[in-house]
């Protein structure tokens, strides 16, 4: 009698054992999808970190085009070319012949607020085409 128990036993420990063993490999699963998940959640915040450090350098780099910009008009002026401006008429509080004249004030104001008009409208030009998004 003690033989025919002795398999029985065995037969009982062996369930036990393929029992724990489905339920470790059950939690190893479930421990792996969370790690996958994880895994998952932190890429999709590196894109999107990554996304809005783009969109930033796009911003830079469109207000540096416009400064640059800015830059060419007052190199250009500043040439000592003669281009007929010098000669314009000097400020409406002066008229004699040697004083400054105001096309200086004038290219200035204009570059400006051409740089900061264009900017505005890249700008706004890029959210309108979603390449910069709140």
């Amino acid at each position: 009698e003690e033989e025919e128990d002795n398999p029985h036993m065995m037969e009982k420990v062996l369930d036990s054992h393929a029992l724990e063993l489905e339920a470790l490999a059950s939690h190893l699963r479930t421990l792996l999808n969370q790690v996958h998940d994880t895994t998952v959640l932190l890429q999709l915040q590196l894109a999107s970190s990554q996304n809005k450090l783009l969109r930033a350098e796009v911003s830079f780099q469109m207000w540096l085009t416009w400064m640059s910009l800015a830059g060419l008009v007052g190199s250009i002026f500043g040439m000592n070319l003669h281009s007929g401006l010098e000669w314009e008429a000097a400020s409406p509080m002066h008229t004699t012949e040697g004083d400054p004249s105001w096309a200086f004030v004038e290219i200035l104001i204009g570059t400006v607020a051409g740089t900061a008009i264009g900017g505005v409208l890249t700008t706004m030009l890029l959210f309108y085409c979603g390449v910069l998004v709140r």
